[in-house]
């Protein structure tokens, strides 16, 4: 909507142009001039439409007037809710919890830091990682397996967090604007030269084209770097290994060599032989200290790789070749994928002696026992699991790994009046996610509320930014029957007016 207004109003200001020199122009001058303006608005609308990094601002600096924060954060809602549409989020509190409490660690050294982040993992093999508007910043599963320390993917966070703290959307904004306006002025002079000499019109319009990409090229590089150097300031300060970011970018500067295609993450972040020496450089500064891994990291490292195999016996037979050799980073790691695969398998047996294992080796890690309570459940053992669930939930109540497990195993044992109390209890302090609302829309239809059936699902659809289908549910809902009373039926039209709302804005 940005790119359009500015597009749209450089147009406008073209065709003027082109109607005042329109009146001093013979015919054969004319339609040459028009030819020159076609080329120009194509030029126009694909710099515009390039994308590109920006310029690193300060604080309170001139692109605040050109997308102020908080825009810059509604912007980013609607970009993660419009992303939901496009990508598939790992919808897994395990690896969510990771990966938010690892982006928290590295932000929370930010001097003055007025940004909410929000971190995600993407489901997606390819290597890449990305920052949207608002703190919004994302992490391919793909980029999560090729780590091979927690330092390395906490490099690539702590280098997207720098270029959302340094503003860079809205500078790219800025530089957009600026050169547009100065490209067009030189358009609009190559134009009336080409009128009376097209050949030299030709080459001033292609000198200004080039030197517009030559300066978003320089924004580009001057970003990374400056990116590089927060990024490794974050890592120290956040105790972790700053070596770590010219050590990932070798890693995938090897990995380009040894592959017909190179890790997309090398074509949103171009590195060079000398970006890698200047990272090396600045990290040397800091004093040596040895960065162990945590279990978190070897366990939804592991977790990621089993789905994205593309069968689960696959994932068995790698994961049983990985403990037999022994090359593995992890062997918990490696102990808890063949669990999870054998789990997917159907290998029930063999998985729960594993898990049990795990959990004598770890009895504090909760995905350990939620991963118990799984295999109960497709045993056909629900009372074991649900007791497996109980018993965790006194000491981590709050836990989301735990309570979504919980529920889905209440409504499987024809409880859902309990589940349905659960998930109110746990919604008074914590946000609900996809799944949740779904085990909520089915915990309603097996008490035959189908007015909650319906408003569950439409903040799922919500949720996946399907404004339409959720609008549609709330419809629904106040149409049907169920737990009606004034504070519902109120509580629903508003919901469908703000939903209606949001949607006329175009987010």
């Amino acid at each position: 909507m940005i790119w359009t207004t500015y597009f749209n109003r450089w147009t406008c200001y073209f065709i003027w142009l082109i109607l005042r020199i329109r009146s001093t122009l013979a015919s054969a001058d004319l339609i040459l001039t028009m030819q020159h303006v076609l080329i120009t608005l194509t030029l126009l609308g694909v710099v515009l439409a390039t994308p590109a990094q920006t310029e690193l601002p300060d604080f309170g600096d001139s692109s605040q007037s050109v997308l102020s924060q908080a825009n810059e954060e509604r912007l980013g809602e609607a970009f993660f809710r419009k992303l939901r549409r496009q990508v598939t989020i790992v919808d897994d509190p395990e690896v969510e919890s990771y990966i938010q409490n690892i982006g928290y660690r590295l932000a929370s050294h930010i001097k003055q830091n007025e940004v909410r982040f929000t971190f995600f993992v993407v489901d997606d093999p390819s290597v890449n990682a990305f920052a949207g508007p608002g703190g919004f910043i994302g992490i391919n599963s793909g980029l999560i397996t090729t780590t091979q320390s927690e330092s390395e993917l906490a490099a690539v966070l702590a280098h997207e967090i720098a270029h959302v703290t340094q503003r860079h959307i809205s500078r790219t904004v800025e530089l957009r604007e600026q050169t547009s306006a100065a490209l067009l002025a030189g358009l609009a002079a190559a134009i009336l030269l080409g009128t009376q000499h097209s050949e030299a019109g030709a080459a001033s319009a292609a000198v200004l084209q080039s030197r517009a990409a030559q300066s978003f090229l320089d924004f580009s590089r001057a970003n990374e770097l400056e990116a590089d150097r927060i990024s490794i300031e974050l890592m120290a300060a956040a105790g972790l290994d700053p070596r770590a970011v010219p050590q990932f970018f070798e890693r995938l500067q090897e990995m380009s060599r040894y592959s017909t295609q190179s890790p997309e993450f090398l074509s949103t972040h171009p590195v060079t032989t000398a970006r890698i020496a200047e990272s090396r450089a600045r990290a040397d500064i800091y004093p040596f200290r040895q960065h162990t891994s945590s279990i978190g990291f070897y366990l939804i490292r592991s977790k990621l790789q089993v789905s994205a195999h593309k069968s689960a016996r696959e994932a068995v037979i790698k994961f049983e070749k990985k403990l037999a050799s022994g090359k593995y980073i992890s062997e918990l790691g490696a102990n808890y994928g063949l669990t999870l695969a054998l789990l997917n398998s159907g290998n029930l047996d063999r998985a729960a002696i594993v898990i049990e294992k795990l959990i004598a080796k770890h009895p504090e890690r909760i995905s350990f026992y939620d991963t118990s309570a799984k295999i109960e459940t497709k045993r056909g053992n629900l009372e074991k699991a649900l007791l497996i669930y109980e018993d965790n939930l006194e000491l981590y109540p709050d836990s989301k790994v735990l309570v979504r497990g919980y529920i889905e195993v209440l409504i499987l044992n024809n409880r859902p009046q309990t589940a349905i109390s659960q998930l109110e209890q746990y919604s008074k302090h914590h946000s609900l996610d996809g799944q949740m609302y779904q085990l909520a829309a089915r915990a309603h239809k097996e008490t035959g509320n189908a007015r909650g059936a319906h408003a569950a699902l439409a903040e799922y659809y919500y949720h996946e930014g399907l404004l339409s289908e959720a609008t549609h549910q709330l419809e629904l809902a106040a149409r049907a029957s169920g737990h009606s009373n004034f504070y519902t039926n109120s509580r629903i039209e508003a919901r469908l007016e703000e939903i209606n709302r949001e949607k006329s804005s175009g987010n």
